[in-house]
């Protein structure tokens, strides 16, 4: 019994200790918390619309991929977004400007349902009778 009577002053010792260090403000010696700039997020929205993998811009601005996410969600979705509209643009300009006519045929392909077939469809002719006269 003596002994779990020590034990037990052995833990409550050791809450005392920890009780006290809560109370004390601690200098912490982690890396200090991410502050995202102004620059970071442009330059993250316009490596994500050229099409960098998440981890490889974390490493361009020098983040975790966790803090990437963490503060940076909405220009990786916007970066892509625009990206993305100014190639549609692009790309209907082209369609539209008659000076393109493959970008016109892809449109039509794409987005309009034509398709090109290798079948070919030949008319049926008639069927031709040969009358031969007897003179």
């Amino acid at each position: 019994m003596a002994a779990s009577k020590s034990e037990t002053g052995a833990a409550k010792a050791k809450r005392s200790k920890a009780s006290k260090a809560a109370e004390v403000p601690s200098k912490s010696k982690g890396r200090p918390a991410y502050e995202p700039t102004e620059r970071d997020r442009a330059q993250v929205e316009a490596l994500a619309g050229y099409g960098l993998r998440a981890d490889q811009i974390a490493d361009t601005i020098g983040v975790a991929r966790s803090t990437l996410f963490k503060h940076f969600s909405a220009e990786i979705k916007r970066g892509g977004a625009v990206a993305s509209g100014a190639v549609h643009q692009t790309a209907y300009q082209m369609a539209t400007s008659g000076r393109h006519p493959a970008s016109t045929m892809f449109w039509l392909k794409c987005r309009a349902g034509w398709r090109e077939t290798n079948v070919l469809e030949i008319a049926k002719l008639p069927k031709l009778e040969i009358v031969v006269a007897k003179n």
